[in-house]
């Protein structure tokens, strides 16, 4: 029912192997649905150069529901990881083509289809900004803390 074309990364509109830890990543796959009215949904799933298993995103999440009966063609999805997400090192990708309904069934389903590499030079806007050390994890979000005095002195 449907074949993958093309998966590739896009940093700043361009085609790139690496992406500094503070852009934004865009992976794009483009794919053939040869069944004229199929209701198709891309997925992309994110792995680091461990395969410890970071994330997995599709057009039917977050109330897309990409849920159109799509004509015979060729189609492209693309999906933005934002900027300060991902840590440092290499991350794979695998792309999914399938429908969900009435059961789930893949059609097109390629690992390890593109890779890129995060890098953090530590620069302004960098989590690790003036940091010396690396940072350990599988992501590496900018997360909004506070820190308030809620008493004066030391403990009695």
């Amino acid at each position: 029912m449907a074949r993958l074309k093309s998966v590739r990364v896009l940093v700043s509109g361009r085609v790139s192997a690496s992406a500094d830890i503070r852009e934004p990543v865009t992976v794009e796959m483009e794919y053939w649905n040869f069944k004229e009215g199929a209701v198709l949904m891309s997925a992309l799933t994110f792995f680091n150069d461990q395969g410890v298993h970071l994330f997995v995103s599709s057009d039917w999440f977050s109330g897309q529901k990409n849920d159109a009966p799509k004509p015979r063609g060729l189609f492209r999805s693309r999906c933005t990881v934002p900027g300060n997400l991902l840590a440092e090192g290499m991350v794979r990708v695998a792309a999914e083509v399938s429908t969900g309904h009435p059961v789930l069934q893949i059609h097109a389903l390629e690992h390890d289809c593109a890779a890129f590499q995060v890098v953090d030079t530590g620069g302004p806007g960098s989590v690790r900004a003036g940091w010396a050390r690396p940072i350990p994890g599988a992501v590496r979000r900018d997360l909004r803390w506070e820190t308030v005095r809620v008493g004066a002195g030391g403990p009695a």
